[in-house]
C-alpha cells in the first residue's frame, strides 16, 4: 500500500541587531557607531528514509481458475437455497457431467420441497483451493470444500440434513469464450467433520 512520504518542514530565522549611535557633550565629533549583529543559526529536519512498497504481482493463470472454481462453487451452493431448474444461468458456469449433476440436484430439491440454507459457520460452504493442473484451455482443481449448510423442508421447517462434512474433490474446467466453466466434478474422498481435507 503506497505510503505519503512528507518532507520535515525547514524553519529559519534571522534576527538583526539595531545600529545605537553613542554621545558626549565634551566631543563634538561623531561618536563612534559600534554595530552589534546577532543571528540565530538555521536548522533544518533530516529528512526520513524514503519508504518503498514492493507491487502486487499480477495474478497468474492459475490464480484465474482459481478464482474462477470458488466464484462457480459458491453460485452453485447459493442456487440451492431458491432451486430453480430454469435458471439460465447454469449453463454460463457448469456444462456436460456438471450441469447435469446439477440439474438433477435442483430437481430433487424441487420436488422434494426442500431448500439449502447458511449454517453455523454464517457462510455458505467454503471452498480451499489446494492445486491447479493448467494446459492450455483445460483445468484440473482439487479441492476440500468443509460444508455445514442446513436442508430443511420448506413448508414446515423441518430440519432434513445438519450434519457437517468436508471433502476433497478434483474438478475439470474448460474455458470456453473466454471464461471458465465446469464441466466434471468427482468427490474423492469424504469426512464427518469440518477438517478432513482442510490445509
Amino acid at each position: 500500500m503506497p505510503r505519503t512520504i512528507r518532507a520535515a518542514a525547514i524553519l529559519a530565522a534571522f534576527i538583526a541587531g539595531a545600529l545605537i549611535p553613542a554621545c558626549s557633550n565634551q566631543d563634538d565629533s561623531p561618536a563612534a557607531v559600534r554595530p552589534t549583529t546577532s543571528a540565530a543559526a538555521t536548522t533544518s529536519a533530516p529528512d526520513p528514509a524514503p519508504t518503498t512498497t514492493t507491487p502486487t504481482p499480477p495474478p497468474t493463470p492459475e490464480d484465474e481458475v482459481s478464482a474462477a472454481y470458488v466464484a462457480i462453487m459458491a453460485r452453485y451452493f447459493e442456487r440451492l437455497s431458491h432451486p430453480d431448474t430454469d435458471d439460465p444461468t447454469l449453463s454460463q458456469d457448469l456444462e456436460g457431467a456438471s450441469l447435469d449433476l446439477a440439474a438433477e440436484v435442483l430437481s430433487k430439491y424441487l420436488a422434494e420441497g426442500l431448500q439449502s440454507s447458511i449454517g453455523p459457520s454464517g457462510h455458505w460452504p467454503e471452498t480451499q483451493v489446494l492445486s491447479v493442473a493448467l494446459s492450455d484451455s483445460t483445468a484440473t482443481v482439487m479441492a476440500c470444500h468443509v460444508d455445514d449448510s442446513i436442508v430443511k423442508e420448506v413448508q414446515t421447517g423441518r430440519i432434513i440434513n445438519s450434519a457437517v462434512v468436508s471433502k476433497l474433490t478434483e474438478a475439470a474446467l474448460v474455458r470456453v469464450d473466454g471464461r471458465w466453466v465446469l464441466s466434471d466434478h468427482t468427490t474423492k474422498n469424504e469426512w464427518q467433520d469440518s477438517q478432513g481435507c482442510r490445509q
